[in-house]
């Protein structure tokens, strides 16, 4: 597979030579493409071969720290996913991010541009993956943010820690209740970082070699070979 030429330190590709996947892979709010988190789960994913092409959202490119307009951060997503189209050259494609990262990516799997849009790649991408998807402010638990997901086709996997104090138990299965195809993947012991507790860390294997591969799986599960649910 030929390499591709990505603008510097807007994107990083991780993992594409011997890839059966690929995945754009988003930031949380206050981070960025090199964060010690979004590395480490993006390396993890590599070893159960899904590749990753991590980017900067434009806000952290400006050297601003947090967001504008949501439609802002839809926008910068939709033109990284043409970029992890053209790296992948035909591999099946998935969209994912940590925390607001997320959030974006389940508005683009809305985005008229890849349900209406003639552009025949649009049917390589399969899905979305959100890593500690913040479902609501810390103490508001509500689903105020989501009037958007029983619009979604694709199948959509969510990771939660059971220590995150933006995803409470109650919200969450009423979300995934509402969320056409979507699985919810407790996190045992893990906060909003996936850092989880002593006493619930696996010695043998870290969270994140455990994320990956609860997402290959999923992936395997939901088809990677088949295209959205129509």
């Amino acid at each position: 597979m030929q390499p591709t030429t990505l603008p510097k330190n807007q994107y990083a590709l991780t993992g594409i030579s011997n890839a059966i996947a690929l995945m754009v892979l988003a930031h949380g709010s206050a981070t960025h493409l090199g964060s010690t988190h979004l590395v480490a789960l993006s390396e993890a994913l590599a070893d159960e071969k899904i590749a990753t092409l991590r980017f900067n959202f434009r806000y952290r490119m400006a050297n601003r720290a947090f967001p504008g307009k949501l439609s802002d951060s839809i926008n910068d997503f939709y033109d990284a996913l043409q970029m992890g189209l053209d790296a992948g050259q035909g591999l099946p494609m998935f969209i994912g991010g940590h925390s607001y990262g997320g959030r974006v990516m389940t508005h683009l799997l809305v985005d008229h541009r890849l349900n209406n849009a003639p552009d025949p790649r649009n049917d390589l991408l399969r899905g979305g993956v959100a890593y500690s998807l913040p479902l609501h402010p810390k103490a508001k638990p509500n689903l105020e943010r989501w009037q958007h997901v029983p619009a979604l086709r694709h199948p959509l996997l969510v990771f939660a820690g059971d220590r995150d104090p933006m995803i409470s138990r109650p919200i969450a299965s009423e979300f995934a209740r509402q969320t056409p195809n979507c699985t919810l993947q407790w996190v045992s012991g893990a906060d909003h970082g996936l850092q989880r507790t002593k006493k619930t860390t696996h010695p043998d294997q870290s969270v994140y070699q455990w994320v990956a591969q609860q997402t290959r799986a999923w992936m395997s599960a939901c088809g990677s070979a088949q295209g959205p649910v129509r």
